[in-house]
């Protein structure tokens, strides 16, 4: 005997002793058969419906149906319950109507079903959300591929039917063609993020022509703009044509390219598991697509990942240099401020509120953030780099989770896994890149919640843990993910409602070693820093250039000493001591 086909069978009531030891597969769910003993969890199997028949009616040698028999049971294995101390009713009375026994299921599968598709309609708001608002949506992506991984012990109707694993609701997160199988998948989110992009675009060429139009400029003064531009692809456009502040205020308005990296971050994982997934069951593709399919989504998520590098994040550097270089005040160059005393900004709420859960500084100026800055509009200026380590690591997730086996390379995979969460976890909470605190937190926690996952769908194959333990875990990872996504879109409004409330500006409360003294009286004198500047015959900003080089050298030695202060007396002193320098000059 090879097979024993007993599922759905609500008949069967005995312990799984009783089973042939030579058995190779049984499948057991929706039986009364339970455990007493260890046994074998590759030799139980829970199949989705129909899939015995399908493969009785495809034929095949012997030795086809027995490496398609060893596939199964390593990705349906499935556990038993305890045997009761007593017998269970068998009565005629209690038995159900012998027509509907094929379509009775265990309950057990039924409270996966539902756990599981919780979890995926959850990871999938969370993840639409995530895009649409420009925040990451690593942590939802990762936690449905854990779960649908086919080393994780899944046996209800939600799992995968096809061979190559990917016909399941739980991987929408990642792609809305994944019912459709991996091959399809990788081909329309690579299509469809193609599409998508190119429409953004046409919508930033049709405002651009409109404009230029428009706004016809001299050539005098367009050949002056290009010259101050930026030496990249995105900042010649930008000042070409003399279009420099219309052009800025209208890619902001359509946040390009802003929205359309965020469409190729949510589209690259879901290619790449896709890609991963055909790989790894390539010994059973019988046509071509397959082959196209690794072909697209390789091109796809090469060029897409150069496109953002090189293009957009280049962008971003070359900006940050230029602005450190001629440290000009109110630039259009990206850059990042420091907030000083946030207490004193984000009032009434407490110091240690604020320095925890409200960002530290803030990236200026906004055009260029709502333009091409989100991608490291969440970092502080000196972690920007890092904007790439958590698509980095949901992409190493992605083909760790895309590849089956037996036991023991599911072992590895996992344990893998694990090591790569762990690490990254200890990298956010010992870097902490964020703006705010709390967010290198948080990202910590949710990566650690998707390793404990892990651990779980390992031990839940190995037939240490009930599988309703890995799905009730999966939608509360899920709940808590949404939750932390909360946190990270709203403390910037937060941050703004703040500021709004205390009639302040980002540009005029961020501490910087090249802001002048006008800048530093006003803060602890009780004015305005735009009526600083204006009482003396200026603006806030501009208050640098009346600066006299022999002043400028006692001024920044003051002024750095005073900004490392974070004590009223001391700050204090220091001006004090800023004030006699000038007052001696003069």
């Amino acid at each position: 005997v090879v097979i024993l086909d007993f599922q759905n069978n609500s008949y069967l009531h005995s312990d799984v002793a009783t089973l042939p030891l030579n058995l190779f597969v049984a499948t057991v769910c929706g039986t009364g058969i339970c455990s007493v003993t260890t046994w074998p969890s590759q030799t139980l199997v829970c199949l989705p419906s129909g899939m015995i028949a399908n493969i009785v009616a495809e034929g095949g040698d012997v030795l086809a149906l027995a490496g398609t028999l060893e596939q199964l049971a390593v990705k349906y294995s499935t556990g038993l319950p305890r045997c009761a101390t007593t017998a269970p009713s068998t009565t005629p009375s209690s038995s159900p109507d012998t027509n509907s026994t094929a379509n009775i299921t265990s309950n057990d599968a039924s409270v996966a079903m539902t756990t599981t598709s919780a979890a995926a309609t959850i990871a999938t708001i969370t993840t639409l959300v995530s895009v649409v608002t420009g925040v990451d949506a690593m942590d939802a992506q990762m936690l449905v591929s854990i779960l649908g991984s086919p080393c994780t012990c899944t046996a209800t109707s939600l799992t995968a039917s096809s061979s190559d694993g990917w016909s399941s609701v739980l991987l929408i997160a990642l792609s809305p063609f994944s019912p459709l199988g991996a091959s399809w998948a990788v081909i329309g989110n690579s299509l469809l993020c193609c599409a998508l992009v190119a429409t953004h675009m046409l919508c930033v060429y049709v405002v651009d022509a409109r404009e230029t139009a428009e706004r016809r400029q001299d050539n005098n003064q367009r050949r002056q703009r290009q010259s101050d531009s930026t030496p990249t692809f995105l900042g010649r456009y930008l000042t070409g044509g003399g279009g420099g502040r219309w052009r800025r205020r209208a890619l902001m308005r359509l946040h390009f390219p802003n929205l359309s990296v965020s469409l190729v971050l949510l589209s690259i994982p879901g290619v790449v598991r896709g890609v991963t997934s055909v790989m790894d069951s390539f010994t059973q593709e019988t046509t071509g697509l397959g082959v196209v399919a690794v072909i697209i989504g390789t091109t796809f998520a090469v060029l897409s990942g150069l496109a953002i590098e090189f293009v957009v994040y280049s962008h971003i550097c070359a900006e940050l240099f230029d602005w450190q270089k001629t440290e000009r005040r109110g630039a259009k160059q990206l850059h990042f401020q420091a907030y000083f005393h946030v207490e004193e900004l984000f009032s009434p709420v407490s110091r240690v509120f604020s320095r925890a859960f409200l960002p530290q500084g803030v990236w200026e100026p906004s055009q260029a953030t709502k333009a091409y800055g989100g991608i490291v509009a969440s970092y502080n200026g000196n972690s920007h780099r890092w904007w790439c380590v958590s698509s980095v690591v949901n992409l190493v997730v992605q083909i760790l989770s895309g590849i089956g086996g037996d036991h023991s390379s599911c072992d590895a995979l996992q344990s893998l896994t694990m090591i790569v969460l762990a690490s990254a976890a200890t990298f956010f909470a010992v870097i902490k890149p964020h703006r705010a605190l709390l967010a290198s937190y948080l990202t910590c926690v949710s990566l650690l919640l998707s390793c404990v996952a892990t651990l779980l769908a390992m031990l839940c194959r190995l037939g240490n843990v009930d599988r309703s333990t890995v799905d009730g875990f999966g939608v509360f990872v899920s709940v808590v993910t949404m939750i932390m996504k909360v946190y990270t879109i709203g403390y910037s409004f937060i941050e703004g409602m703040l500021l709004k409330r205390n009639n302040v500006s980002p540009q005029s409360v961020v501490a910087n070693e090249s802001l002048s003294s006008s800048f530093v009286l006003s803060s602890f004198g009780g004015l305005p820093p735009t009526e600083a500047g204006r009482r003396r015959g200026g603006r806030a900003s501009d208050v640098r250039s009346v600066t006299t080089p022999s002043s400028q050298v006692a001024h920044d030695n003051a002024s750095q000493k005073m900004y490392k202060t974070r004590t009223q007396d001391e700050a204090l002193e220091m001006l004090i001591e800023l004030i006699v320098s000038r007052v001696r000059e003069l």
